[in-house]
């Protein structure tokens, strides 16, 4: 299979596979809010959250592992490849664990001050649980990394999609038994099967691969330390955002608050992935490129941003057109709380999803100083703007300060790999998406002008004439050349294997 055929069959699997994730999540979650309530789902969120903060003992391996891979198989140094994988283990199997026995007291301490004191036992009860999933997901994650250094994410992407479907399937069985402690428990059964099945595939790939990796190479542990050290600033930004957000939302909001967040934020999560990771693939695609051709990278990298925004501004204008009749659906009656934050998220994941070129570029050329530069701001701005907002303006506020925190960090990103690599800013907006980008405003106010109608139809029928009205406004910015002659074009070419 050729690199561009690869790169194509990545791509459109790490597109499907968010689909799948969203629409399982989308069911999921329906049936949680049913089954036990969204306070219960706040606590689950804040738990899980809070846990994350022990990523930081991951030492950034799980993103150093695919460009280190990626960098010596195409060397055709393939026994360093397989003793890459195995130090990137054998590092975070045990230092994750050490790091996690000492971190759980210091986390129940932090539930504690953000938990209401009545819902505190439920949020204890399931933590030794979210402890173990995030340990056994972590190195799950260096196996997954180690198959996309292979430029195998169509095996990746195929085991989540699996992993998803078993974790809704058995969610649906559990919970009305078990409540939450049944939530955290399919949830470590998810982690144990995405590591053994990637582990098993993984192991196809490099048949030098014991069983149980034990071996561990000094020197190959400082050269992916090294890079990872920007991987473990990023992480322990990231620590100031999910977790603090949903904290300060807990303690200005309520925990019911915290539950419509989590909602809202997971679907807005995999509308970026849409975009993003079809973009995501190119890892280590640039990485190989660094070794053999990296005059070709910036080439790559405009394209993959025009299409990139060709597909990001219509799908999220219309998330946001789409967010009242969503709410009908899913909560089972219009949640303002609930249509805010997706309205504020939308923005939010938009600018983001818009870095993904320049970050993955980045990552690719193992330039990471404006990446890590770029979460260190929303980190710290994220933390302070929450507080300012959430204390003097109400919780719905911590997420409009997590918006202007994500929008300023995606933002120096773009502007500093354009500065950088002297390329135009007016490749930022060009004329086609910019006329996208007015249609899409047109085709927003159009559908929300709908609404007025909405108590005289069902949910199912609000939905279709938003969306036809939508799209129908839509239409004629998206087919239209040249955007379209390249978006049809790349993928015509990778499945017919044209050159």
């Amino acid at each position: 299979m050729n690199n561009k055929k690869t790169i194509l069959l990545n791509a459109l699997t790490s597109v499907f596979q968010v689909i799948v994730t969203g629409g399982s999540l989308f069911l999921l979650y329906g049936f949680l809010l049913k089954k036990i309530g969204v306070d219960r789902l706040g606590i689950w969120s804040v738990v899980v959250a809070t846990t994350s903060l022990a990523n930081v003992a991951n030492l950034g391996f799980s993103g150093s592992v695919i460009k280190f891979v990626s960098k010596y198989l195409a060397r055709e140094e393939r026994g360093i490849a397989s003793r890459i994988v195995q130090t990137a283990l054998v590092s975070v199997t045990l230092i994750v664990g050490i790091v996690f026995i000492a971190a759980y007291p210091i986390i129940g301490l932090i539930l504690k001050g953000v938990v209401p004191a009545g819902r505190l036992p439920e949020a204890l009860m399931i933590l030794p649980f979210t402890f173990v999933s995030l340990w056994v997901m972590l190195i799950a994650n260096v196996v997954q990394g180690s198959l996309d250094g292979h430029q195998r994410i169509y095996i990746r992407s195929s085991i989540q999609m699996f992993g998803t479907l078993l974790y809704m399937t058995a969610c649906f069985v559990a919970v009305p038994h078990f409540g939450l402690k049944g939530l955290a428990a399919c949830n470590i059964g998810q982690s144990v099967f995405v590591l053994t099945a990637s582990w098993l595939m993984l192991r196809k790939f490099m048949p030098s691969l014991p069983l149980i990796a034990y071996r561990w190479d000094k020197g190959l542990f400082k050269e992916m330390a090294g890079y990872g050290l920007n991987f473990q600033v990023i992480t322990i930004c990231n620590m100031f955002f999910d977790p603090v957000t949903k904290s300060l939302l807990t303690k200005f909001g309520g925990l019911h608050m915290t539950g419509y967040y989590e909602m809202a934020n997971k679907m807005l999560i995999q509308i970026r992935g849409i975009v993003f990771n079809a973009n995501k693939v190119l890892v280590p695609a640039i990485a190989n490129l660094q070794e053999r051709q990296p005059e070709i990278i910036q080439g790559m990298y405009i394209k993959s941003y025009r299409l990139l925004l060709f597909m990001a501004v219509p799908i999220f204008t219309g998330v946001v057109a789409l967010a009242p009749v969503i709410s009908r659906i899913w909560i089972g009656h219009y949640e303002q709380t609930f249509v805010f934050f997706v309205i504020m998220l939308a923005v939010g994941w938009f600018s983001n999803a818009l870095l993904g070129p320049a970050f993955i570029s980045n990552l690719g050329m193992g330039r990471l100083k404006w990446n890590t530069a770029s979460n260190i701001i929303m980190a710290g701005m994220n933390s302070v703007l929450g507080f300012l907002f959430g204390k003097y303006l109400g919780g719905s506020a911590v997420v409009a300060g997590w918006t202007v925190s994500l929008v300023t960090g995606s933002l120096v990103v773009i502007v500093s790999y354009h500065r950088i690599h002297k390329i135009s800013f007016a490749e930022l907006m060009p004329k086609e998406s910019a006329l996208m980008l007015l249609a899409s405003l047109g085709a927003l106010t159009a559908s929300g002008a709908f609404y007025r109608y909405e108590e005289k139809m069902s949910p199912a029928m609000l939905l279709m004439c938003v969306a036809f009205i939508f799209m129908a406004v839509m239409a004629m910015p998206v087919l239209r050349p040249p955007m379209r002659k390249s978006l049809f074009g790349w993928v015509s070419d990778g499945i017919l294997n044209r050159r």
